[in-house]
C-alpha cells in the first residue's frame, strides 16, 4: 500500500472543499463509522520528487508526519562495552549490584577514550517508497543520504542518581580513584592542575570531606565555603591539591564577579555564547600574563583547567544558569549527582553538561535522550537492608474525627502537626486535685446569667441523676453522659462540638469563647473524664523510647516545628531523660527540628524517629539520607516514621 495515513475527519468537515483543496498527493477514504481518512500518497509524492516539481502544502504535510512520530522513544544506537573488572573498588557499604554499576561506568569512559558513538538521526523518518523525511529541516531524503547525517558524538559526561547522598559519593570517589585514562593533550593556555572541582550544597561539604578521607587518606582537601575561604589559599595550593570543594553559591558568586569585573552582561540578549566565552576568554589570559600568578591569592575558578567537573548540588544549578559551567575548562568528563529522582525537564536542562552544546543545538535532544537516560545514566535505587518502620496513624478515634473536619493548608501546619500529637484530653480540665464541682463554681462570671446557687443545682442533677435527657446547642444532639462537657458560664456542649469550636478559635488566633453567651473560657470541664491521657502518636513515641532505650541506643526525635517538639519534651519529661540537641550532649534522647538537622553534622545516632503529620515520603526520604550520610555503619541505622495518613481506612 503506497498511502500513509495522516489524519482522521468527522464527518461534519466538507468533504468536498477538502477534495478541492488537497487532490494533487492526497487520497480521502470515507469510513463505515461516518468519519474520513485523510492519507498521503507517497508514490504521487515520489514522482513529483524526481519531475522536481514544488511540493505544496509543505507545512501541512510535515505538521502531521510531526504529530505522528515525534514520540517515539527506540533506541536509535549500537553499544557494547566488554562487562571487565577494571581495579580494585573500596568497599563501604556497597553491594555487589553496586560494585557492577562503577565497573560499568569505568568501562564506558575507556570505551569513549578511543571510540565514538554513532547516532541514527531521529528526525529523520522512513516514509514509503523509499522517501525519507527530516521533520527539523522540513524536507525529503533519499536513502544514500542518511549515512552521511548520523550523528557522530563522544560524551562529556555522566549522572550518577541514587537515592542515597553516601552511596552517590562511594560511587564518585571509586570513579575518580580509577586511573584507567589518560589525559587530553591540549593547548589551552589555561593553568593545569591535578585537582578534581566538585560543587556542592554547602551541608553535603562534611560528608564529601569525611569519605574523601576515609577512602582516599592520602589525599589533600581544599575546602571553600566563603569567601573569606579563599584568602587562604594561593593558585598554587589549588594547582596542587587532590580535591577541590566549592558552595555552590560561592561558585555562582564567582561568575557574577567577573562579570562585574570586566564589564560583561551575559544578561544582554545581544551577546551570545561563544562571543561572552571569547571575552571571558581574553580576560582570563591577560590574568594568567602576571609573572607571579602562582604566587597570588586564588580568586578566579576560570583560570585553570580541571580534571573532572563534580556537580553535587542539582537543585541550586537549576535556579541559576546551566551555561556558567559551560566557561570552565574540564579535561576529562562533567559528573552530576543527584539523590532525588530527576524528571523529563531537567534532564533535558542539563545535557549540555552530558553532550556537546554546539551538537545538541543542530540536532535537538531527543536523539539523545534515549542515550543519557539509559547508557550515561548510572543508579542502583535497590535500598541497603535495614530496619525501618513507617507507622500510619489511621484507626478510628476521637482525635481522628477531630482532624478530618479541620482543612489543611500551608497557613495551619504548625497547629495541626499539634494538633496530631495531641490527646483530646489535653482539652479539658487536667486538675483532678481539686473538686470539679467547686472549680466550676469558682469561676468568676461577671454576667451572672446562672446564680451561684443555680449553678450548684444544675451540676449536682448531671452528675448525680443524668438520664441523657439534655441536648447539645451546636448540633441540637443528644448527649450521652461521657460527652457532656459544661464551660464557666454552665452552658453544655457535647464533647465533638465544643472541641472542635475550640480548636477552629486557636487555629484563628481567636480567643475561645462560649457559642452561646460569648463567656471567654479557659477551661472545658468534662464529667466522666474516661479519656486516654496520650493521643496514639505519642503512645506510639513512647513504646519505640521504652523498647530502644534499654539497649542504651542513641536516638533522634526529628520534627518540623519547635512547638511539637516541646509538646513531646513536655510529656516524656517524667519517664525520659531528654532534651533539644547540642554538639557534646551526653543525654541519649535529643530533639532536633528538620531545617537544623539538614545543618548539621550529627553522628553516632543510632536510632532515628522522624514525626510529620502529612504524608510525603519525598521529605521522609530526604531526611533518611542525610541521616544515613552522619551514620557510622548505616546497616546498624534504624529509621521509624510516624505519620497520620487521612487517605488509608481502617
Amino acid at each position: 500500500m503506497n498511502e500513509l495515513l495522516l489524519s482522521n475527519f468527522n464527518n461534519n468537515e466538507n468533504l468536498s472543499e477538502l477534495l478541492l483543496n488537497y487532490q494533487e498527493y492526497f487520497n480521502f477514504v470515507k469510513n463505515g463509522n461516518n468519519s474520513v481518512s485523510l492519507y498521503l500518497n507517497t508514490s504521487k509524492l515520489k514522482e513529483y520528487l524526481i519531475q522536481g516539481k514544488d511540493i505544496k502544502y509543505r507545512k501541512f504535510i510535515f505538521l502531521f508526519l510531526e504529530n505522528i512520530y515525534q514520540h517515539k522513544k527506540n533506541k536509535n544506537y549500537q553499544f557494547y562495552i566488554n562487562e571487565k573488572e577494571n581495579g580494585n573498588i573500596i568497599n563501604k557499604n556497597l553491594t555487589k549490584q553496586d560494585i557492577g554499576y562503577i565497573h560499568k561506568l569505568i568501562n564506558i569512559k575507556k570505551h569513549f577514550q578511543n571510540n565514538s558513538i554513532q547516532l541514527k538521526n531521529r528526525n529523520i523518518i522512513y516514509l514509503k517508497n523509499d522517501i525519507y523525511i527530516h521533520l527539523k529541516n522540513k524536507c525529503f531524503l533519499k536513502k544514500e543520504y542518511i549515512h552521511d547525517l548520523k550523528i557522530k558524538i563522544n560524551p562529556k559526561g555522566f549522572i550518577i542518581n541514587n537515592h542515597n547522598i553516601v552511596k552517590n559519593i562511594i560511587y564518585m570517589i571509586n570513579i575518580l580513584n580509577n586511573k584507567s585514562y589518560s589525559r587530553k593533550k591540549e593547548n589551552h593556555g589555561l593553568r593545569k592542575t591535578k585537582c578534581h572541582l566538585i560543587i556542592i550544597h554547602k551541608m553535603k561539604m562534611h560528608i564529601w570531606v569525611k569519605l574523601i578521607q576515609e577512602l582516599l587518606p592520602n589525599s589533600n582537601i581544599i575546602q571553600l565555603n566563603s569567601n573569606d575561604k579563599l584568602q587562604e589559599y594561593t593558585n598554587n595550593d589549588i594547582m596542587n591539591c587532590d580535591f577541590v570543594l566549592m558552595n555552590s553559591i560561592l561558585f555562582f558568586n564567582q561568575f557574577k564577579m567577573n562579570e562585574l569585573k570586566y564589564n560583561l552582561s551575559y544578561q544582554n540578549e545581544n551577546i551570545n555564547d561563544q562571543h561572552f566565552k571569547k571575552c571571558m576568554n581574553n580576560c582570563i589570559y591577560e590574568e594568567l600574563m602576571n609573572e607571579k600568578f602562582e604566587e597570588n591569592i586564588f580568586k578566579n575558578i576560570y583560570c585553570f583547567s580541571w580534571l573532572n567537573l563534580i556537580i553535587d548540588d542539582i537543585e541550586k544549578l537549576q535556579k541559576h544558569e546551566y551555561k556558567y559551567t559551560n566557561f570552565l575548562k574540564i579535561e576529562y568528563y562533567n559528573y552530576i549527582l543527584s539523590e532525588k529522582k530527576i524528571e523529563s525537564q531537567d534532564y533535558k536542562n542539563i545535557s549540555h553538561l552530558i553532550i556537546d552544546k554546539n551538537i545538541l543545538d543542530e540536532h535537538s535532544f531527543s536523539n539523545f535522550e534515549y542515550l543519557i537516560k539509559n547508557d550515561l545514566l548510572i543508579k542502583n535505587n535497590n535500598e541497603i537492608n535495614k530496619d525501618n518502620e513507617i507507622i500510619n496513624i489511621v484507626e478510628h478515634s476521637e482525635q481522628e474525627e477531630l482532624i478530618q473536619q479541620i482543612q489543611f493548608n500551608k497557613y495551619n501546619e504548625k497547629d495541626i502537626s499539634l494538633l496530631f500529637l495531641q490527646s483530646i484530653n489535653d482539652f479539658f480540665y487536667q486538675n483532678k486535685e481539686n473538686n470539679l464541682k467547686t472549680e466550676i463554681l469558682n469561676e468568676q462570671y461577671s454576667d451572672n446569667i446562672i446564680q451561684h446557687n443555680r449553678k450548684n443545682d444544675f451540676i449536682d442533677e448531671i452528675m448525680n441523676n443524668y438520664k441523657n435527657q439534655y441536648f447539645c446547642c451546636i448540633c441540637m444532639e443528644r448527649i450521652e453522659k461521657n460527652n457532656m462537657c459544661l464551660l464557666g458560664c454552665c452552658h453544655y456542649f457535647c464533647k465533638n462540638c465544643i472541641i472542635m469550636h475550640k480548636v477552629n478559635e486557636q487555629l484563628n488566633y481567636q480567643s475561645s469563647k462560649c457559642p452561646m453567651c460569648r463567656y471567654e473560657y479557659t477551661c472545658i470541664y468534662n464529667l466522666c473524664d474516661t479519656n486516654i491521657k496520650l493521643s496514639k502518636s505519642m503512645q506510639l513515641l513512647e513504646d519505640i523510647l521504652n523498647n530502644e532505650n534499654k539497649n542504651n541506643q542513641k536516638i533522634l526525635i526529628i520534627n518540623d516545628f519547635n512547638e511539637c517538639l516541646s509538646y513531646i519534651e513536655d510529656k516524656c519529661k517524667d519517664k525520659f531523660e531528654m532534651n533539644y540537641y547540642k554538639k557534646n550532649n551526653k543525654k541519649k534522647i535529643q530533639l532536633i527540628k528538620t531545617n537544623y538537622l539538614l545543618k548539621q553534622c550529627i553522628e553516632d545516632v543510632n536510632i532515628y524517629i522522624y514525626i510529620q503529620f502529612k504524608d510525603d515520603k519525598e521529605e521522609f526520604n530526604k531526611i533518611k539520607n542525610i541521616c544515613e550520610s552522619f551514620s557510622n555503619d548505616i546497616k546498624k541505622t534504624k529509621f521509624y516514621l510516624i505519620q497520620y495518613d487521612p487517605l488509608k481506612k481502617c
